[in-house]
């Protein structure tokens, strides 16, 4: 078939939609791993005196008198 469901067009653009959707996939992983670092980091067991100074900084806006705060998306 040419044209429709079954054609090799469609099988094509189905394969280059997997392939988007595995590369959307890997980059999700990533994000999940590094905030599941970052989680651990202030569990009460393996909590890290940088990582609650670093938190308290960013949603409480602290800040030492020296410091200078680039702001990232």
């Amino acid at each position: 078939m040419t044209f429709g469901e079954r054609s090799y067009q469609r099988l094509s653009e189905l394969e280059l939609s997997a392939k988007h959707k595995t590369l959307a996939l890997a980059a999700l992983k990533e994000k999940n791993s590094k905030m599941a670092t970052k989680a651990s980091m202030l569990r009460l067991e393996t909590l890290s005196a940088d990582m609650v100074e670093e938190r308290a900084k960013m949603i409480l806006g602290y800040t030492y008198q020296d410091e200078i705060v680039l702001m990232r998306n």
